[in-house]
């Protein structure tokens, strides 16, 4: 099947490049451009019924989840009803084996770190009983898997002050909620009192992010106090193709994935700021945004002098605004993804390449790796 998906993507390919010859352009035959675009139409529905053929439902993986969620919580002896919405949403097979290890760690760390003792919730009032619920829903081409919890919450003073402890960030530092619960996922991060079986290992939410990042999907975060914690993976629909924006950079050619762009604009000359101490910045919307030169970044020469020569694409991770300086946008495209192979794989801010209508090479970006795995961290750099 997976050879299959890839003979398809190449027929996707190669009908692109005819399509984008530039010697059609000079032909004036009706019948050989309706013929074109017949064989794109026919290589588009057969790579996405090519694809569907590699979806398969997340029950299975759902039922699994449940099973080591009762045996977590009666290892810890707290009583949980557990929840399980949307089990029949489907996703790639690649997909849902990457994700298991990411939702194991995710539903133990909410029963542990989560959900109180039955005798600490009905002294504020709660059922004896944890309520957890693993949810999955189709949201805007993406699938989006939660893990509900109807515990205390993030206890961000304690989050800040063991983020002080290890010098993540300054004692004084003044952070957002959002920001906070955005420390849970740095390198070896743990809050627990005690290494036990399930926790305190410094082992986990790190990469857990790192995972889904992996697979072109991104972990939010949201909590309320005394309320519960909601940890929401968004993921794309399968790794073989995307929906990419094509970008210039000092003369190259690269693909972003339209998912983390918010907006893209061209800014004027009075919204550029200097900060002391921080770099060049972009007013917007009544805040402050740091700019990130992608060509920098990838160590190009050539790059647009100035951000009011190109263009900048906004982009929102964790709460954390950072704009990407770029020199032009090309256009928008569905494209298909290949691999860099074993002797480029590691190469620090590529996810992969795909090959374009003329026939050229374009190199997929990793946002994450390019903005150094998270916005604040990007945000300090350009400090």
């Amino acid at each position: 099947m997976d050879h299959i998906i890839d003979l398809v993507g190449e027929l996707a390919i190669a009908q692109a490049q005819v399509a984008a010859h530039p010697e059609l352009a000079t032909l004036a035959s009706r019948e050989l451009g309706r013929a074109i675009s017949l064989l794109g139409r026919v290589a588009k529905e057969l790579q996405h019924t090519s694809l569907a053929m590699r979806m398969v439902a997340l029950k299975g993986t759902f039922d699994r989840m449940a099973r080591i969620a009762r045996d977590t919580a009666r290892g810890l002896a707290k009583p949980l009803t557990f929840v399980v919405d949307g089990a029949h949403t489907e996703l790639d097979r690649t997909m849902v084996e990457a994700i298991y290890d990411p939702l194991v760690h995710l539903v133990r760390n909410a029963i542990d770190h989560g959900l109180e003792g039955p005798i600490e919730r009905v002294r504020r009032g709660k059922p004896e009983a944890g309520t957890m619920t693993l949810r999955a829903f189709h949201q805007a081409g993406h699938i989006v898997v939660e893990i509900i919890d109807d515990g205390g919450g993030l206890d961000r003073p304690r989050i800040r002050a063991r983020a002080v402890e290890r010098g993540l960030i300054g004692a004084d530092e003044a952070l957002t909620d959002g920001e906070i619960d955005q420390l849970i996922f740095a390198p070896g991060f743990s809050t627990a009192k005690a290494v036990t079986s399930v926790s305190g290992r410094g082992v986990g939410m790190d990469v857990v992010k790192t995972k889904i990042e992996q697979v072109r999907g991104r972990v939010e975060v949201a909590s309320t106090p005394g309320a519960g914690t909601t940890v929401r993976l968004r993921l794309p629909l399968t790794l073989a193709i995307i929906d990419g924006l094509l970008l210039r950079i000092a003369g190259e050619r690269y693909v972003m994935p339209t998912s983390w762009a918010k907006d893209l604009f061209r800014p004027s000359a009075d919204q550029l700021v200097s900060v002391r101490g921080r770099g060049q910045m972009v007013k917007l919307r009544g805040a402050v945004v740091p700019i990130v030169h992608l060509a920098e970044r990838l160590g190009l020469a050539g790059a647009a002098a100035s951000p009011t020569e190109g263009v900048l694409v906004l982009i929102e991770d964790g709460g954390h605004a950072v704009c990407l300086a770029v020199d032009e946008l090309l256009g928008k495209q569905e494209v298909v993804v290949k691999g860099l192979g074993p002797s480029l794989a590691a190469v620090a801010g590529l996810a992969g390449a795909t090959i374009l209508g003329d026939g050229r090479v374009a190199l997929i970006l990793d946002i994450p790796s390019v903005l150094g795995t998270g916005g604040r961290r990007a945000e300090r750099e350009v400090a």
